[in-house]
């Protein structure tokens, strides 16, 4: 089943995304979070797989309407990214998803490629309403070390490619992600 873009409140603004809703048409949330090339068909075929597996999932549009396949590019995109509104964006995504009617549970997974790793691991810093966080080979510069602490008494789960770009983003989760590894 393919998803649709929709537009939802945050930081003040809009924001859009790409909302993947199961058949049975319920399921736990997922935002999906984009790599520097932006909100591309990869990440869009990302939410609908995750759809086909029964999860309501949304990627956010973090650079509003951008995207690119220059690596040069992208590079300039992810820099101009400011983290602080990055972050409003994604809970401004989380709460429209916790808002779906289909969306269950009063938590969000998070799970990001590239830069959206290091957001990803960002945003469950941030945000309590995140219950999970999955990060594939997350960096991005301007997610500084340390910054990244447990928002809530849960445990996070990471799978990691390498443990190092953990640490860039905080010495605990550094420690703990080998393979699937469990922070809290």
């Amino acid at each position: 089943m393919a998803g649709q873009m929709v537009e939802f409140s945050s930081n003040g603004g809009q924001a859009s995304g790409y909302l993947a809703i199961p058949e049975k048409g319920t399921g736990p949330g997922v935002i999906v979070i984009q790599e520097w090339w932006g909100l591309v068909d990869h990440i869009k075929d990302v939410c609908d797989r995750f759809a086909h597996e029964g999860n309501v999932a949304l990627a956010l549009d973090l650079y509003h309407g951008k995207a690119t396949k220059s690596p040069d590019e992208a590079g300039k995109l992810m820099m101009a990214l400011r983290i602080d509104e990055a972050e409003q964006d994604l809970r401004g995504a989380i709460q429209y998803l916790l808002n779906q009617e289909g969306t269950t549970g009063t938590k969000v997974g998070v799970i990001g490629f590239c830069m959206g790793g290091a957001l990803s691991l960002y945003a469950a810093s941030k945000n309590a309403q995140v219950g999970a966080c999955v990060v594939f080979y997350g960096i991005h510069p301007n997610v500084k070390p340390g910054s990244a602490e447990p928002a809530s008494s849960g445990s996070w789960h990471l799978r990691r490619a390498r443990s190092e770009c953990a640490t860039q983003i905080s010495p605990r989760a550094g420690a703990a992600v080998e393979g699937v590894a469990k922070i809290g």
